[in-house]
């Protein structure tokens, strides 16, 4: 955070360059100064749309102590080291004014693109520190990640779900980061959830797709022993959930049990009938 206390003006305001691991970021104080706005509007606005912001990429979650100092602002009377402060970078900041529509929003948001944001590019291509500036980025995304981690663990536990399980969950999480792996998936018991089942199984509908409500029919039938089932966690197409898996001795179950019935069209199970057909795969 080399920024020597030099300023940009913009809309007629003086703002202090601030730069976090290598990228220019603001301060919400700093957007509502530039924009005119009564202090606390982007925070609001921040807040309300959190969701949609990701740490690390959109915004830093930093300690007021660590770079109050580097931004030339003096600490105010009660200054509390540990609170938290939240910087912007460039592409939080164009999300965040998404609503300021007005002609003056849209002259400083061009302001601040073209006069503030832009010369971190040149900034970083003359920095030495660039491969410093990596490792305390992946620090940042490591520790974020694993409090989403230690969140989801918690609702995990609160619910029952076995550690292997959660482990298993949570081996792709970190991704893209270098850590220390465990090859959970080989230590772990093999599940597979209804649809799944169902493909190996060539249980299908009438659209030709794994048919996991007729897998789910079968299993209602069935009886199955406390340690043929779990509670699993899964991820997939960006939704975290949970749901019921099965072992191998299950799908041999169901297939026994297709066998015993000469493969019906129909099978009826949780006071429904589903209408199935069988791939080649189906034994």
């Amino acid at each position: 955070m080399n920024n020597e206390m030099k300023t940009v003006n913009i809309n007629a305001q003086d703002i202090t360059i601030k730069e976090y691991l290598g990228k220019r970021v603001v301060t919400l104080k700093d957007i509502d100064t530039c924009h005119g706005r009564p202090e606390g509007t982007a925070r609001k606005r921040f807040n309300d749309n959190k969701q949609h912001f990701i740490e690390g990429i959109d915004y830093f979650k930093v300690k007021c102590s660590e770079v109050r100092p580097f931004f030339g602002q003096t600490p105010p009377n009660g200054f509390n080291p540990n609170a938290d402060i939240t910087l912007i970078t460039e592409s939080g900041y164009l999300m965040l004014v998404k609503s300021f529509t007005d002609d003056l929003a849209w002259d400083v948001q061009r302001q601040l693109v073209n006069t503030y944001f832009k010369v971190e590019q040149k900034t970083r291509k003359a920095s030495p520190n660039l491969e410093l500036a990596k490792i305390r980025a992946d620090a940042m995304m490591l520790n974020a990640k694993s409090r989403t981690a230690k969140q989801m663990m918690d609702l995990w536990t609160a619910a029952g779900v076995e550690p292997q399980y959660q482990a298993l969950a949570l081996n792709g999480y970190y991704d893209g980061l270098s850590l220390p792996r465990t090859a959970f998936k080989e230590q772990a018991t093999a599940l597979y959830d209804a649809t799944t089942i169902a493909e190996h199984l060539g249980i299908m509908s009438k659209s030709n797709k794994p048919h996991a409500q007729a897998v789910g029919a079968i299993i209602s039938k069935l009886t199955l022993h406390d340690d043929e089932w779990a509670m699993t966690p899964y991820s997939r197409n960006g939704h975290d959930s949970e749901s019921i898996q099965y072992t191998l001795s299950v799908e041999q179950k169901i297939a026994a049990w297709l066998a015993e019935n000469s493969y019906p069209a129909t099978i009826q199970g949780n006071g429904k009938n589903y209408t199935v057909k069988y791939s080649k795969t189906a034994a």
